[in-house]
This record gives structure tokens, C-alpha cells and sequence, in this order.
């Protein structure tokens, strides 16, 4: 059983039948939502992290690799059924294991994906779509967040491998990850232009690791990450060396839909608890309408973003305005909805409550609402 039965299916003629099947696709995922993860939350919250099975779940249903090759045992949907995929997850009601699973499959191994040699793919590539290894990406650091240039951690060439030096932070599957896809200055010199990738193997002498506690996105393990003397072969450079913050911005453009497509799944899914409450509130009515179509405007431009990956043309400017929209969109709906439950939106045994906590992240994760504005800003030519 793969994500998609429907064994008439052609990706290539996907647009023929999409409605019929994106029908079919929804209905699995969410009976296998329902069946592995809706039961398990309130303990995953707790214990701060999800279990490893679980990506081996996902990666046995076809789930992690819906854009990648079938080569390495992807499906090749493409970018729109993976939004698809991300929407759905995010209405499960944690934004702990939805981060856990997109930040392994949309944007770690998405980059040995695209950068990675054929050496590196079967090794760490086939494995994380199959849910047998799992991935972190590492790129935030104490002192450099979405100002990727200012990264501080080194890698040293010195004969066969290069020595890891410095420190990761809020780095999602930090704990559990098997490997970090992590970005460090080969040349400090130079600045932007000294940036490797590197694949880091965490059973490495000189990784560790330390989970962190946070308001939101609970079932996550977010944690530091520490690298002291770390020797990574030279075979585990991904890409060509230096060119690392090029390949990291084409990365962050992925991670920006993704995070539009997680914010509207959460709306959705806040919405649909609020009308399921049976609360009666004034102009009751017009609220939801105004709801609904606040998360449909976030629907329409990331799907945008999205068609433009599918036929691999610069979705900057669309992916950033996505990301604007749709992360602040849900700040304003968990809101409201909130507000109008009352006293009861605050109770700790409904799902409210920490659908408000989940969606304070949205602005921050995939870069700030702040740098992304100054980023379009840049694209329009306005500044």
C-alpha cells in the first residue's frame, strides 16, 4: 500500500483526472492520520518528540518521497501533491509532528535531492524516503538566524575530511536525527561566497545534542546542536564547495511554501473545531465567512508558489508572498477563533488552545515576516 492506489494513475497525466484523485489521495492520508497519529498526540506533546516508527510509516506509504525520483524510491508527484500532503498533515492538530516530518521530507533531504551525487543518494536519500534514516537540516545558529552569512560554525579541509567546528539551534529533529544536511564557512574570508553543505553523519565523534522546551510545536524534538572537533569525510561535501548559500537560499524557497501550505492546515483544521463547538457567538455567521476567506486567499497564492516549482521557474517572489500571507493569516485566525470561544479556548483538553501556541512559530520558521518583507521589497525593486 503506497499514498497513491489508484493504479490507472500517471503523474504525467495527472491534470486529466486531478479532482477524482486528489479525492482518493486526501481520503488515504487522512485515514492513516486518524489511524498512526490523531490517537497518539497528547502523549507525543508530552514526551516531546514522536516516536522513529512513525517515519517509517510514512516512508512505507509512499508519503516521503512524493516529489522525488522513483529511482530512489520516490513517486515523482511533484511540488503540488507534496503541498497537498503538508495542508493535509497540518490539520492533524499538532504542529509538532507535522514540523517533524516536512522538515525531514520538504527541506533536509530535499537538498541532497537536488545537490546530492549518486553515492550520496542511495546512502542517506533512499533511506530518509523509505523513513529508515531521519534528517535535519542545520542551519540556524545563536547569532545568525535568517542572515545566513553571518553563520559562525567552520569546516577545515585537512587532507580527506574536513573538521566541523561551532553550533546549530533550533534545529527540528535535532535529537533523533541519523544525519544533518548542515551549512559551515569552508573560507570565513570570503563571507556569503565561503559556505559549504555538508552531510554530518550525528554517530560522529564530537555531535551532540540538547533538546529544547517551547511554547509551540511540543511533539517536535527541537534542539542545540554542538560540533567540537568533528572530522567529516571529504566524500560527504554536498554540492560544490563555497556555493552553499546559493543553494540554501533555492532551498528556502521549498521551505516557505511549505510553511504557507502548514499555516493553512492548521486554519482549516481551527476552524473546523470551532464550528464542530457548536458555540454560538454574535455575527457568528460573518466571522466564519471572513475566516474562510482569509484561509482561501492563503490557499490560492500558495498554490501559485507551488505551480511555479512544477515547471522550475523562480517562485521567489511568489513563495515569499505565500509566506507572508498565509503565516500571518493563521496568527490572525487562531486569534479570533480564540476570542470567540471564550474561557473555553483556553482549556488545556480542547485543541485550541494549542493550535494558538502552534501558530505563533509560523512567523518566525522559513524566516521571519520581517526579513520576508525586506526580501520582496528587494525582488519588486522598491528598496
Amino acid at each position: 500500500m503506497t499514498c497513491y492506489e489508484n493504479e490507472e494513475f500517471d503523474p504525467v497525466e495527472q491534470n486529466i483526472i486531478m479532482n477524482k484523485d486528489a479525492a482518493i489521495f486526501h481520503q488515504k492520508l487522512k485515514e492513516f492520520i486518524d489511524r498512526e497519529i490523531s490517537p497518539n498526540i497528547t502523549q507525543w506533546e508530552e514526551e516531546g518528540e514522536v516516536p522513529r516508527d512513525l517515519f517509517e510509516k510514512f516512508g512505507q506509504q509512499g508519503y516521503l518521497g512524493i516529489k522525488f525520483s522513483k529511482q530512489y524510491g520516490g513517486t515523482e508527484l511533484g511540488y503540488k501533491w507534496d503541498g497537498r500532503f503538508i495542508k493535509e498533515l497540518a490539520k492533524c492538530g499538532s504542529a509538532g509532528v507535522t514540523v517533524g516530518i516536512t522538515a525531514h521530507t520538504s527541506i533536509a533531504i530535499t537538498a541532497i535531492a537536488k545537490l546530492g551525487n549518486s553515492v550520496q543518494k542511495e546512502k542517506y536519500l533512499q533511506p530518509g524516503i523509505q523513513g529508515e534514516k531521519i534528517a535535519a537540516l542545520g542551519i540556524t545558529e545563536p547569532n545568525a538566524g535568517s542572515d545566513v552569512a553571518s553563520i559562525m560554525t567552520t569546516a577545515k579541509r585537512e587532507g580527506d575530511y574536513y573538521r566541523i567546528n561551532g553550533s546549530k539551534i533550533f534545529i527540528t529533529n535535532g535529537v533523533n536525527a541519523d544525519y544533518i544536511v548542515l551549512a559551515a564557512k569552508t573560507d570565513p574570508d570570503k563571507g556569503h561566497k565561503g559556505i559549504s553543505f555538508f552531510i554530518v553523519d550525528t554517530n560522529l565523534k564530537g555531535v551532540s545534542s540538547s533538546k529544547l522546551d517551547k511554547l509551540g510545536w511540543r511533539a517536535s524534538d527541537t534542539a542545540i546542536i554542538y560540533l567540537e572537533e568533528v572530522k567529516v569525510p571529504y566524500e560527504n561535501l554536498l554540492g560544490v564547495e563555497n556555493q552553499g548559500f546559493y543553494e540554501i537560499m533555492k532551498n528556502f524557497q521549498w521551505e516557505r511554501v511549505m510553511v504557507s501550505y502548514f499555516s493553512i492546515g492548521i486554519a482549516e483544521r481551527t476552524l473546523e473545531e470551532f464550528l464542530r463547538s457548536g458555540k454560538n457567538t454574535t455575527d457568528k455567521e460573518k466571522e466564519v465567512s471572513k475566516i474562510k476567506v482569509d484561509i482561501e486567499k492563503a490557499y490560492v497564492l500558495a498554490d501559485k508558489a507551488v505551480k511555479l516549482f512544477d515547471e522550475e521557474i523562480d517562485p521567489t517572489i511568489e513563495s515569499t508572498i505565500a509566506k507572508i500571507y498565509a503565516a500571518e493569516m493563521v496568527t490572525r485566525i487562531t486569534s479570533k477563533i480564540l476570542r470567540l470561544m471564550g474561557i473555553d479556548g483556553c482549556r488545556t483538553d480542547f485543541i485550541l488552545e494549542r493550535q494558538w501556541r502552534d501558530a505563533r512559530l509560523m512567523t518566525i520558521g522559513g524566516g521571519t515576516s520581517e526579513i520576508m518583507k525586506e526580501i520582496l521589497a528587494k525582488r519588486l525593486g522598491i528598496i
